[in-house]
């Protein structure tokens, strides 16, 4: 079972799990033989903070689902309570220290395509790679705040209708729409000042404009759905 991917040494290794854990390096030219199981199985979770962070197999080898955790797991994994928090009540007291220093959160709306905005939150130093992440056409920076208070702003928006969520294949299917970055910045920047006077906020006195990468149009993408694995076996070369 892979189970993920990183760099030790500058050289690429994939983190499988059998009866045990363990790290295989690849070099270009290596072949890999790899089969798909139709049956998804639990990844299990990740240890609490300060015990290094592995992951820890599923203690009841779930499989038949149809996310990457059984609910077990899931509610194990001390990562998601920050995820599904909404600034009420701390959820993760082991992470509460570095959330709470002033201003380390920011709070944006990203816009994917006409009429499609979206709250997030993110690290004050990240904001702009999160965005990256997410495949954003442009977005702006609201505000600046601990990380509690920022969820408490994001939900707040989110009841005024804005969403907070995008599954990936929506994010697919707008990069076949072309869209004018203006036009939608212009739209972002009015649902802004409807939410400025419904809401108080640390606004930052100016709002900041990300500059975005202009995604090529891709089309065949606007019925994407995204490629699940068949049982049958594949081959790969690094190169």
């Amino acid at each position: 079972l892979i189970t993920g991917s990183r760099y030790q040494d500058d050289v690429k290794h994939l983190e499988v799990r059998g009866d045990k854990k363990k790290s295989i390096p690849l070099t270009i030219g290596d072949e890999i033989n790899f089969a798909f199981d139709p049956e998804r199985s639990c990844i299990g979770y990740r240890q609490a903070e300060g015990a290094s962070g592995s992951l820890l197999s599923c203690p009841n080898k779930v499989s038949g689902i149809s996310s990457s955790q059984c609910p077990d797991c899931l509610g194990s994994a001390k990562i998601l309570p920050c995820l599904r928090c909404t600034g009420e009540v701390c959820r993760n007291q082991v992470k509460r220290p570095s959330c709470v220093q002033p201003d380390n959160h920011a709070l944006y709306l990203a816009g994917f395509a006409s009429g499609v905005i979206k709250v997030g939150v993110s690290r004050w130093p990240r904001r702009h790679q999160r965005l990256l992440e997410q495949g954003a056409r442009t977005a702006i920076i609201l505000a600046r705040d601990d990380g509690q208070m920022i969820r408490r702003y994001e939900t707040q928006i989110t009841s005024f209708g804005f969403v907070d969520r995008l599954s990936s294949a929506e994010k697919l299917s707008y990069l076949s729409q072309n869209i004018s970055v203006d036009k939608l910045l212009e739209e972002i920047t009015e649902a802004y000042e409807k939410i400025r006077l419904r809401m108080r906020a640390p606004w930052l006195d100016e709002i900041e404009t990300v500059s975005l990468p202009d995604y090529p149009v891709i089309q065949g993408l606007e019925s994407a759905s995204l490629w699940k694995p068949k049982d049958n076996p594949g081959r790969a070369i690094i190169k």
